[in-house]
């Protein structure tokens, strides 16, 4: 009996271990099952989270243009080139680079003791021709027929001496060292003392003979020549005398005290120091792009913080003297900025090359290429989800990071602005307002 009862409790206890193992098992294989099953659900959950984020926004409707931005400065607006009316040496410059001279000041003086004695010889044929005029008018007097003779001669050796200045001023134009004006000059000294001899002649005739009708009207003559030889010859010492046309500033004195200059070259240069404007030059790709009336784009760093429009009063008809310099651009400037700017600044002109009203555009970065094709990435609603196609676009003009769609978008589809190189077509995206992206 005892061995049966030590057999059942040997059986029962095989049987308890057996269970026990069984619902080990069991709990193990469920706590797998949930354990998977959460495994599962959150492989779900992160694969939704993998959506690429992306901005998105519709196109913008603006006015485009395109410039084109040429290096220029700032330039007096009236420039005054002096050039002396006559040729010879400098006796005194009497101003500096730099100095502000009134209109009438005298600038520079020539040496003019040559063109005083000619003013005091022209001034004693005047008073001779007079008297002679005189003499004539009243009849022949006891005594003149000596003076008479004299006066010939020395208005023969006058006319002769003329005859060779006369030669030796076309020799001198021929070879370029004389101006028009001094030849026309030498021409009327050389007619005024023909004339002067011829005076003299009748004069003696008068003296012999008794005056005669033409007679007077020659000896007439003869003064009124005689008289303007002075005014020539005052004007001729006036114009060794440089003086201001107007008030200005001296930019350049191109002369020096003892040195000799010409009716060809500048002796000084003055600017007006209170007008003003930017100057450029255009290439020639641009020059039948720009219009006088157009309004640009200037900016002058030196004088202001920030650009400003500006109208173009000339646009240069002749080719740049050098390659490179452009055909000249002349822009005026408002009398605010006038007194701010100095001749010389640096500046910068942005002249409009083309412009469009109302087109369709978008950030220019916005504008990709897939497979080779250059398009925008839209974005599609898919019932619950977005998704993003590639659609091929044209474009137009770019200007400040935007550029123009001519064709290929509408202005009320979705484009990817930002996030769209982690997207291709055909995949879904997480889209939001533009600015709003992390």
């Amino acid at each position: 009996m005892p061995e049966k009862l030590g057999t059942l409790k040997a059986w029962i206890s095989g049987i308890n271990i057996k269970m026990f193992v069984f619902t080990a098992a069991v709990v193990l294989l469920l706590g797998m099952g949930y354990y998977l099953s959460e495994q599962h659900h959150q492989v779900e959950i992160e694969a939704e989270e993998e959506s690429p984020l992306v901005e998105a926004g519709p196109p913008e409707i603006q006015d485009m243009r395109r410039y084109a931005t040429i290096i220029g400065s700032v330039t007096p607006t009236e420039q005054r080139i002096i050039v002396p009316e006559l040729s010879g040496r400098v006796e005194r410059v009497h101003v500096e680079e730099g100095d502000h001279v009134e209109e009438g000041e005298l600038l520079m003086q020539l040496e003019d003791e040559d063109y005083r004695l000619k003013r005091r010889e022209a001034e004693a044929s005047l008073q001779g021709a007079r008297a002679k005029l005189e003499d004539a008018r009243k009849g022949a007097r006891t005594g003149k027929e000596v003076e008479a003779e004299t006066s010939v001669e020395r208005a023969r050796k006058a006319r002769e001496q003329m005859e060779r200045e006369l030669e030796r001023v076309e020799n001198l134009h021929e070879k370029g060292y004389a101006s028009e004006q001094e030849l026309e000059h030498a021409r009327l000294q050389y007619e005024n003392a023909r004339e002067q001899y011829r005076a003299a002649e009748a004069y003696k005739d008068t003296v012999e003979e008794g005056a005669r009708e033409e007679q007077i009207d020659a000896l007439e003559s003869q003064v009124e020549r005689a008289e303007t030889g002075v005014d020539l010859r005052q004007r001729m010492l006036n114009r060794t005398r440089i003086t201001a046309p107007a008030q200005g500033e001296i930019a350049l004195v191109d002369a020096e005290e003892g040195e000799l200059v010409g009716t060809t070259s500048p002796a000084l240069v003055m600017l007006d120091p209170d007008s003003h404007q930017v100057t450029g030059g255009l290439p020639e790709s641009y020059v039948n792009r720009v219009d006088k009336g157009d309004t640009v784009e200037v900016s002058i760093p030196s004088a202001m913080e920030s650009s400003f429009d500006a109208l173009v009063t000339n646009v240069g008809q002749l080719p740049p003297e050098e390659e490179g310099d452009g055909y000249p651009v002349e822009i005026e400037l408002d009398p605010e900025i006038e007194e701010r700017a100095r001749a010389g600044m640096y500046s910068e002109i942005k002249v409009v090359l083309e412009e469009r009203k109302d087109v369709v555009t978008i950030p220019q970065h916005a504008v990709v290429r897939e497979r080779g094709e250059k398009g925008v990435y839209t974005v599609d609603r898919v019932e619950e989800e977005q998704q993003v196609e590639f659609s091929p676009v044209t474009t137009g003009i770019a200007c400040n990071g935007t550029i123009e769609i001519t064709s290929g978008l509408c202005e009320n589809e979705i484009v990817v602005t930002e996030g769209f190189e982690e997207i291709e077509s055909g995949i879904n995206v997480d889209a939001v307002k533009v600015g709003e992206r992390e």
